[in-house]
């Protein structure tokens, strides 16, 4: 699986102030998992395959489960909540890379600027499109709704 991201070139997503990193090698991958897995409310079926760039929450797989949902765990204080971001590494790749065609941002830009996407119909689309690919409506629907906040602060 982390040959396959490796593959997908894919290490850094931008969008506005949010972002995904992947793992470019099985060491990187597996220093950031020694940090989950020293939590005693971490599940060590996890397998952390990437880190969300703006809050640091994982992106993973459990490895127990028969499917490949790629999901993000949000640390609520004392327990992780798991929430689906896609339903195959494969949809999540595709998901990034129309991120990345999107945006072309080489990294978070806190202050919109000329560069930022802000047309309302475009972005409507945009949300439409990864919520089609990755099957999973609550993350995407969030993602956008932090964006447009962004976007009015």
């Amino acid at each position: 699986m982390l040959g396959y991201i490796q593959k997908s070139s894919l290490t850094h997503t931008y969008f506005g102030p949010q972002g995904f990193q992947l793992f470019s090698s099985e060491e990187e991958q597996r220093a950031v998992q020694r940090k989950f897995t020293d939590d005693p409310s971490w599940n060590n079926t996890w397998f952390v395959v990437g880190m969300d760039t703006e809050l640091g929450d994982p992106y993973l797989i459990n490895k127990s489960s028969d499917d490949a949902v790629i999901y993000t765990g949000i640390f609520n204080g004392n327990t992780w909540e798991l929430v689906p971001v896609a339903a195959t590494i494969h949809a999540f790749i595709e998901c990034l890379t129309l991120l990345r065609t999107a945006s072309a941002q080489t990294s978070e830009v806190f202050v919109p600027d000329d560069s930022t996407l802000t047309d309302q119909d475009i972005l409507k689309d945009l949300e439409q499109q990864l919520i089609e690919i990755s099957k999973c409506e609550t993350f995407w629907q969030q993602f956008f709704v932090c964006y447009l906040d962004w976007l009015t602060e």
